[in-house]
């Protein structure tokens, strides 16, 4: 069984609280991007770059469907929310799902991540950046929720980005990639909890406003995730799967006084079913309601696909373990994840088991 570890912002242990959803509409806005930052955990090394792929390594996993979102935002944070919506005004915490290849009791190896987010908050710095202004991210194994709190949640990791950047007009966004490489990365999923053959897992939002200026609207880039369609007939680009038509709202985080967070995950408040169209003004009458998720990137080296047991070696254990998978009938034994578990899956394993990594 792998370990979980927790850095930069982590203190505590977890907790669930499952409450009554309460579903309520999206509150969505469009930005347009004003740059990328690249920030190094073991170097401390910030810098905005003009391109993505030069500081990012392979991509293990991503929700992005950048073709179609056109920079669409969602605030979490948002000081003219009604204050009888079940979500608060600043602090939230908001959570995605989804499934992503590794082995059971291992996970998947995540060395960096990339999203974004857009903001009305004024840039402070020659740089833009907001001092005080700053972002906690979880990502947690065993999250299969459909728009209801998962109990099985636990954290695994979690990351504060301190300092963001504001805006310089009306509404930018603003992309970030964290690169854990080094002594940062973490293992992702542990239990296949659906039986689709792979790890369920989630990962959270939250903003901290502690800037000497005034507080304002801050949230995550939108996108579709991957195997869905729009209401007028685009599909999304993204590659991610188990992503829910939704995300969960739970209560504000809990900072010790260092700044670190404790792990989220804990209140559950609201759901969010309801989302955009590329098609419609999302504040327009005839609004579509197709999907919302958050845009999220993980990059990490694909493990050899003969590893069977993702613990890093080719031995016959991971022989045993395919064909005890196989003769169960258990679906991760679907080595060429055609849907079906056949012989062929058999012979593909054997042939590149044989092979060798």
């Amino acid at each position: 069984m792998k370990k979980g570890f927790a850095l930069v912002v982590v203190a505590g242990a977890a907790a669930s609280l499952a409450n009554a959803a309460v579903v309520e509409k999206a509150e969505i806005g469009k930005a347009s991007l004003a740059g990328h930052v690249y920030v190094n955990s073991k170097t401390g090394e910030r810098v905005i770059l003009n391109g993505f792929e030069p500081r990012e390594g392979p991509e293990r996993w991503n929700n992005r469907d950048s073709t179609n979102n056109g920079n669409f935002f969602s605030g979490i944070d948002s000081p003219t929310r009604s204050t009888t919506s079940a979500r608060p005004r600043f602090g939230a915490e908001v959570l995605d799902t989804g499934d992503i290849a590794g082995g059971v009791g291992v996970g998947a190896l995540v060395d960096g991540f990339r999203l974004s987010y857009a903001t009305d908050i004024p840039g402070v710095t020659t740089d833009a950046e907001v001092p005080g202004l700053n972002m906690v991210i979880w990502f947690y194994d065993n999250d299969n929720s459909n728009l209801a709190n998962d109990t099985r949640a636990t954290p695994v990791a979690g990351f504060g980005i301190a300092d963001l950047n504001g805006t310089q007009g009306t509404f930018n966004s603003w992309s970030f990639t964290i690169d854990l490489a080094g002594g940062d990365e973490f293992q992702l999923g542990d239990q296949d909890l659906d039986g689709d053959g792979k790890l369920d897992f989630g990962w959270s939002t939250t903003y901290r406003q502690t800037q000497t200026g005034a507080k304002g609207t801050i949230g995550p880039t939108l996108v579709l995730p991957g195997g869905y369609s729009y209401t007028n007939g685009i599909t999304s680009t993204s590659t991610s799967s188990g992503v829910n038509n939704g995300w969960e709202w739970f209560a504000p985080l809990s900072f010790n006084s260092s700044g670190q967070s404790s792990p989220g995950h804990q209140t559950f408040l609201a759901s969010t079913s309801t989302a955009w169209s590329p098609t419609f003004d999302p504040t327009a009458a005839g609004f579509a309601q197709p999907f919302i998720s958050t845009a999220i990137i993980l990059f990490g080296a694909e493990a050899c696909a003969a590893d069977f047991n993702g613990d890093g070696f080719l031995d016959f254990t991971d022989f045993d373990d395919f064909v005890f998978a196989f003769e169960g009938g258990d679906p991760s034994a679907d080595f060429n994840q055609d849907g079906f578990l056949d012989f062929t899956d058999f012979d593909e394993f054997v042939a590149q088991f044989e092979a060798g990594c």
